[in-house]
């Protein structure tokens, strides 16, 4: 009985590390950037990676090309997209 009433407690605890381990609470945010249209944030959150020589996922490179595109800077633009 013990060993049922802690499955769901270590299971939350699991799927708890799961999430923060594969950056959900910044997809939701990003998400919420985008859906307010705060690109300065969006550009905040994805730039310093390249910066780094990090890779972007496919997703994350939409979302910053999306980013400069509607802050008009083209250069940037194009540089993220390709």
């Amino acid at each position: 009985m013990k060993h049922l009433r802690l499955l769901p407690l270590s299971a939350l605890l699991g799927l708890s590390f799961f999430l923060c381990g594969f950056g959900f609470f910044n997809e939701l945010a990003l998400g919420r950037h985008a859906q307010k249209k705060e690109h300065h944030e969006i550009i905040k959150m994805l730039q310093p990676s390249p910066d780094k020589g990090e890779e972007l996922s496919a997703r994350h490179l939409f979302f910053l090309a999306v980013a400069y595109y509607e802050i008009r800077d083209y250069r940037k633009a194009f540089t993220a997209a390709s």
